[in-house]
């Protein structure tokens, strides 16, 4: 009832007559006070009967203040809410379906008030919403429930919904009509954008997007002004669109102190965004000296900013961790020898772990030093010090580099206050065995993993063991690498992992333990792995036939003993390898063409090693190694092995002969449409090529059928312009 302005007015007169109608004034508060009561039950205007009770057209109960529709002058107070939904209503234009199902939600609320009146259960259930990608439910609640109550939370999780889906510019409507709904934004709200924009694909437009945003935060009327959160996801932004000079602006406008005083993370992102530059300038075009001299630049640039960083944590205004150390170490493995070395002098100073290592130009380093022996140290630093900048930018010298990190007198529990020691983790382990890798030294190589290991109790992941294991492996420590294998957890080891210590012991060959240390690898390979791998197993026998080289002092039947334990050993391990080798013919016709190259290559590698294992058999009798008795036993493990080396290069070569061709028309028609990569992936199998060539003839019937209706509507179209010439 009195659903509509006719509807009322013609009540109104049939009671207090037509004269009161006459002012204007009546009939703009009528229709204001229909709008409201419309809009706050969230109901479209529509042709009802009269007397007719539609509970669609009822005000919702968990609409704060809302009027029933007798009342027709409204008080001030409510004429200013009627006001301000007004203009919450002017939104973004949505669509029919939207609006309907607004509707539908709004009713759905009214039968189940607690999510209508209580944010935080409406905020779980949009969450939940959009846990199972239900975007247009989830905006559809939030819309009906935002005319009543405040909830900023729930319209974060759509806005962060459409970010993590890279709908960069939707999320930006989102958060427009956010507001336009009286919805304020809150801090988080700007985190979550800044954030969503950068991880976006199109760096160019998410920057504009993010600087705008940041920039109405920084006006007055802004509610909410950026602190440090806001202030690192905005540099992390310019870091990944490779704009540092927008970045050091952003930065040289943050206070000393203060919510948005810069933090650690603040520090690291800087760091970081420096070493992507350095790195970018080694896959361009530059040469080789102007790439030395940007990455010196950037070193530079990051140690005169960590010497402010050390003053901030002397001083307790930031702390150091982990990651900001490795920023500034890895930036640093981009320079040359000087920034190796320093990188032991930074982890000293962050983290209280001393040097292991001399400082690179002290007395005592240079005595340790392999191209410095037998030279006088005084005279060699003085012929040094006119040249010691050479190379390097003008701008980069008289720089003094060894006090960068300098370490504090100052005795320091683990954890006092802010000016405490950074706790090292797997990351520093990394970084530092990375330089030790660079310096080529082997010993405080051991003694800083003791020091991680067994001193600070720090569980190494697997890239901590492969560096290390290529540290032993460069300094042919074929001792070391096994005794470090096995105490690594079997469940970490990968193939990787026993590449890397057999080839510790392939490179110790002069080392008689060596062939010892490999057959424990072997031995250990073959417990965690269920498939040996093939080239652990080649260097393993190269390993053994590496003792029949001139300057080992071992005996002929030495020699022949451990190349028969090293073919014996092969044997189990063989069987798998034999195995796989015969399965592979079989499966190159069914498997994809990636997969295919990837089989070519264990291929590759099976036949090297039965070439390996015929040539150990051969050198065997060839050099008298074991007594004439066992040349009958030894031929025919020879003759099977080629045997098996021959049946499957003749099977490759019939392979290889049944080429599959078509006719020179098709032919034609495969060049026309570049359609040679298919072509050749077609040639896999007999069935492969049935369904491609079946393709290529139906492509090209229908551009036969298409060409012959062309010259036939070119016929008519010739015989009609002939007539028309001749009836002219």
């Amino acid at each position: 009832m009195l659903s509509c302005n006719a509807c009322m007015e013609h009540y109104l007169k049939t009671i207090i007559g037509d004269s009161i109608f006459t002012g204007p004034n009546i009939r703009k508060s009528i229709t204001a006070n229909t709008f409201s009561r419309n809009f706050t039950s969230g109901a479209r205007i529509s042709r009802r009967q009269h007397g007719q009770d539609d509970e669609r057209g009822r005000s919702s109960q968990w609409v704060a203040g809302a009027k029933t529709a007798q009342q027709v002058i409204p008080d001030p107070e409510q004429r200013n809410r009627e006001k301000s939904l007004k203009r919450s209503a002017q939104v973004i234009p949505i669509s029919k379906r939207e609006t309907m199902l607004e509707y539908k939600m709004g009713t759905i609320l009214q039968r189940y008030p607690a999510y209508a009146n209580d944010p935080l259960k409406l905020a779980e259930y949009v969450r939940k919403a959009l846990k199972g990608d239900d975007y247009d439910t989830a905006l559809a609640v939030v819309r009906a429930a935002s005319k009543g109550i405040s909830c900023t939370v729930s319209w974060n999780h759509l806005i962060d919904w459409q970010l993590s889906k890279g709908r960069m510019n939707a999320a930006m409507k989102t958060y427009n009509e956010m507001k336009k709904r009286g919805q304020p934004p809150d801090a988080h709200t700007f985190t979550i954008i800044i954030r969503g924009c950068t991880n976006h694909k199109d760096l160019e437009s998410a920057l504009s997007k993010v600087m705008a945003i940041y920039n109405s935060m920084l006006t007055e009327k802004s509610p909410v002004k950026p602190n440090s959160i806001h202030l690192n996801a905005v540099l992390k932004m310019c870091a990944r669109a490779r704009n540092n000079e927008l970045m050091f602006s952003i930065v040289d406008q943050m206070p000393e102190k203060g919510l948005s005083a810069p933090n650690n993370l603040t520090f690291t992102t800087i760091i970081n965004a420096l070493r992507m530059e350095a790195a970018g300038d080694f896959r361009s075009n530059l040469t080789p000296m102007q790439k030395r001299q940007n990455a010196q630049k950037a070193i530079l640039h990051a140690r005169q900013l960590w010497n402010d960083v050390t003053r901030r944590w002397r001083k307790g205004d930031i702390w150091i961790d982990e990651e900001l150390v490795c920023s500034m170490g890895r930036l640093m493995l981009l320079g040359q020898k000087q920034d190796w070395d320093d990188i032991l002098s930074l982890v000293e100073q962050t983290m209280n772990i001393p040097r292991q290592l001399p400082r690179l130009g002290s007395k005592e380093r240079y005595l340790i030093e392999p191209e410095s022996q037998g030279r006088d140290h005084d005279l060699e630093m003085a012929v040094r010090a006119p040249d010691q900048n050479l190379g390097r930018p003008s701008e980069l010298e008289n720089t003094t580099t060894l006090d960068d990190f300098e370490v504090s007198r100052s005795k320091l529990p683990a954890n006092t206050g802010a000016f405490s020691y950074a706790k090292p983790g797997r990351n520093v382990i990394s970084l530092v065995m990375e330089a030790l890798m660079l310096l080529k030294v082997k010993a405080p190589a051991d003694r800083y993993w003791d020091v991680f290991i067994k001193d600070i109790g720090i569980k190494p992941d697997i890239e901590n063991y492969h560096q290390y294991l290529r540290i032993l492996r460069v300094n042919h420590a074929s001792t070391l690498a096994v005794e470090l294998l096995g105490a690594m957890p079997r469940p970490d080891m990968r193939p990787a992992t026993f590449m890397i210590a057999m080839s510790a012991c392939h490179r110790d060959t002069n080392n008689l333990g060596a062939f010892a240390s490999a057959g424990r690898v072997l031995h250990i390979m073959t417990e965690a792995l269920d498939t040996p791998v093939v080239k652990v197993l080649t260097l393993y026998l190269n390993i053994a036939l590496a003792s029949t080289r001139k300057g080992h002092n071992l005996s002929n039947y030495e020699q022949g003993k451990r190349i028969l334990r090293a073919l014996d050993r092969l044997g189990p391990s063989f069987i798998n390898i034999k195995t796989l080798l015969l399965e592979t013919n079989r499966r190159k016709a069914i498997q994809g063409h990636k997969k295919q190259e990837k089989q070519e290559s264990i291929e590759g590698d099976v036949e090297f090693l039965i070439q390996r294992m015929i040539a150990a058999y051969d050198t065997l009798m060839d050099k008298a190694l074991v007594p004439r008795e066992q040349y009958t036993e030894l031929t025919q493990r020879r003759s099977k092995l080629a045997a098996i080396l021959t049946r499957h290069k003749h099977y490759e070569a019939r392979a290889c002969a049944e080429i599959y061709e078509l006719p020179p028309h098709l032919n034609q028609h495969v060049s026309d449409h570049n359609l040679h990569k298919a072509m050749g992936r077609a040639q896999a199998s007999a069935s492969k090529w049935r369904i491609f060539r079946e393709k290529v003839e139906k492509e090209y019937a229908a551009e036969e059928i298409l060409a012959c209706h062309a010259a036939e509507m070119e016929e008519e179209s010739v015989a009609k312009d002939k007539e028309f010439a001749m009836a002219s």
